[in-house]
């Protein structure tokens, strides 16, 4: 067998489901399938057998070529068989072509497979380099540090370490939020931080010096203890963030082009890399776009601050804008199938704490796309795709 063609291979595979294959056919497919788990998942896919011969009737009025563009975005990996990744990609009655007619056709969102939920936990890094799961502490004293954690809030004091000198100030501890979870940090002045799903804040145990100095990477939303003699920096990769008490949510995802700090109340100077310094007020937004720009505008603060208080809320955004935090709360890769889902503005609120399908719905109910859920990945098209 040559599987370098994918999909006569797919059909071979849904003939496999079906038995359709004469003894050293069906040798061939299991020993592919054998050193493929991806293949192996793909295949568990087709148990609904009338389905699958629902699909292959209309694979022949079907642009293959047009969906596999559409479906198959190529990632860096360890080199494979150039075929393995096409057919596996391609399993297309299987699996992207099915999401394809079912988005097209289908009034509700088709929840073909729903990927198991790993654990997630929040771990604080102490110092010295030891990793420990919160959700199995409720009070710590270590590396000067002292931690007691309350259902979700971690109150941190730094430990009188008279006579260790500047080690002791400078040590660095890193809290790591998972996707799907959010967590409030109170640090040794008293400032509150809480955490949106996917940051890293690294904080000293004692904030020494002349000033307050703090490291983030994802999104968080900070009450300042005031203390105008030393002022608190929050620095993220690309952009720092200066006050000496104040409200305000900055997001700095890594992966994402734009980094921004809106102001809830006080004053906040921001600066960028080339030392760029920009002071704004209640209800402003600094924003620092992909190409290092920075600008200021007049916002609603509710929509940047709402998942505080477990909500998304979405203010005429762009599906595609939306779907970066949705998909990051619910740890799902999400896949367009046709640019003109990725550019739909919707506005609403949803809890964080719904079914990932339940969410799906709202998109649905209000017209515009649609959305599918298949092995771990959300599939959205818009109603009327180009043909």
């Amino acid at each position: 067998m040559n599987p370098a063609d994918p999909v006569r291979f797919a059909k071979l595979l849904v003939d496999y489901r079906n038995e359709e294959l004469d003894e050293g056919q069906r040798k061939e497919v299991e020993k592919i399938l054998a050193g493929s788990p991806r293949l192996q998942q793909l295949m568990h896919d087709l148990d609904d057998k009338g389905r699958t011969s629902r699909e292959l009737e209309l694979m022949a009025s079907f642009d293959t070529k047009k969906a596999l563009a559409k479906i198959i975005r190529p990632k860096r990996r360890i080199a494979a068989p150039r075929w393995l990744k096409y057919a596996a990609a391609v399993v297309l009655p299987l699996a992207a072509v099915s999401v394809w007619l079912v988005t097209r056709n289908v009034e509700d969102v088709q929840v073909a497979q729903t990927a198991p939920a790993p654990a997630y936990q929040a771990v604080l890094t102490l110092a010295s380099g030891e990793a420990v799961a919160l959700d199995t502490v409720s009070h710590m004293a270590a590396a000067g540090l002292n931690v007691v954690n309350d259902h979700g809030e971690l109150n941190v004091t730094g430990m009188d370490e008279t006579g260790a000198g500047e080690a002791a100030a400078e040590r660095m501890y890193t809290l790591d939020i998972p996707n799907k979870l959010t967590y409030k940090i109170v640090l040794d002045d008293g400032t509150a931080v809480w955490l949106n799903a996917g940051s890293t804040l690294r904080f000293p145990s004692r904030f020494s010096g002349g000033q307050r100095r703090v490291e983030l990477a994802g999104e968080g939303y900070f009450e300042v203890a005031k203390d105008p003699a030393k002022p608190f920096i929050v620095v993220t990769d690309r952009m720092d963030v200066r006050v000496t008490g104040t409200s305000f949510n900055v997001r700095a995802y890594r992966r994402e082009a734009s980094v921004q700090a809106t102001l809830v109340e006080g004053a906040v100077s921001v600066s960028d890399r080339h030392g760029t310094e920009t002071r704004i007020r209640p209800g402003e937004q600094a924003m620092l776009d992909k190409d290092n720009n920075m600008s200021v505008r007049n916002v609603d603060v509710e929509p940047f601050v709402a998942w505080r208080y477990g909500l998304f809320y979405f203010k005429d955004s762009r599906l595609e804008d939306i779907m970066h935090s949705i998909g990051r709360w619910y740890d799902m890769e999400v896949v367009y199938l046709d640019q003109a889902a990725r550019s739909t503005v919707y506005s609403g609120k949803m809890k964080m704490y719904e079914t990932i399908e339940d969410v799906l719905r709202k998109f649905e109910k209000s017209g515009g796309v649609k959305a599918t859920i298949l092995s771990g990945k959300i599939y959205v098209a818009s109603s009327s795709p180009a043909q």
